[in-house]
């Protein structure tokens, strides 16, 4: 549900059953959004992430996530890009 100011949402999380509370930081709508996430809960969870329209994000894009992440206090180590699915899935047969 929104949350405040445009572009900030609030859900609860069933498995967990804390609040969430996710901002849409950035988005060109057709190509990216980078959007951050932050829990109630006593565990400090924060979490950012980046939606692409494509399976193979452009490397200024992947930059620019990367300084968005860098900047919400993530390290280097924190920050993954995850393989194609297809490419796990024929690592795996």
């Amino acid at each position: 549900r929104p949350a405040g100011p445009p572009g900030c949402y609030s859900y609860t999380s069933l498995h967990w059953g804390s609040s969430q509370d996710v901002w849409v930081e950035e988005t060109d709508y057709g190509e990216y959004a980078l959007l951050y996430a932050v829990g109630s809960g006593d565990h400090g969870f924060h979490m950012a992430t980046l939606y692409s329209r494509t399976q193979t994000p452009r490397a200024a894009v992947k930059e620019k996530f990367t300084t968005f992440a860098r900047a919400k206090g993530f390290t280097e180590e924190d920050i993954v890009f995850l393989p194609k699915t297809d490419k796990c899935l024929e690592e795996q047969q």
